[in-house]
């Protein structure tokens, strides 16, 4: 799926460094859910009823179900307001079943900081934006 990450840290101009010093300060993510491209199809029905689920420091978000797609468009937008800018953040792409269990159609996980550290120019940077096509990992023919 593509998926932007905007993190606003405050008081940046305080910090020496970017890096581990981030862990003491409070963030907030702004995570956009946008679409996915060429998700299996049910073995059973044909098609994919997909939605995402987002994980970060004990909150889940969840996006709306999009019937019957392999190229489903979510353009939703999370925020999360997180203790750690290295807390791991986790989205997992699901399949909806009105008949059986929902399953899971794989996984993607990154952690802000190292997304930071990569992208950032320097301390005085208080939002950084992202955007990229991900693979999803742990993918399963549903």
């Amino acid at each position: 799926p593509v998926v932007e990450a905007t993190p606003a840290v405050g008081n940046l101009d305080t910090l020496p460094e970017i890096g581990p010093s981030l862990e003491r300060e409070a963030v907030v993510l702004k995570l956009s859910v946008v679409e996915a491209a060429e998700l299996a199809q049910s073995k059973v029905y044909g098609f994919s009823d997909p939605y995402c689920i987002v994980h970060v420091e004990g909150t889940t978000k969840r996006t709306r179900i999009v019937p019957s797609s392999q190229d489903p468009k979510w353009d939703e937008e999370f925020r999360f307001c997180l203790q750690s800018f290295y807390s791991p953040v986790s989205l997992a792409v699901m399949d909806k079943h009105a008949a059986r269990e929902n399953k899971l159609m794989g996984v993607l996980e990154f952690v802000p900081g190292e997304l930071l550290a990569k992208v950032c120019d320097g301390p005085e940077q208080t939002t950084v934006e992202a955007d990229a096509w991900v693979l999803l990992q742990n993918k399963s023919g549903i």
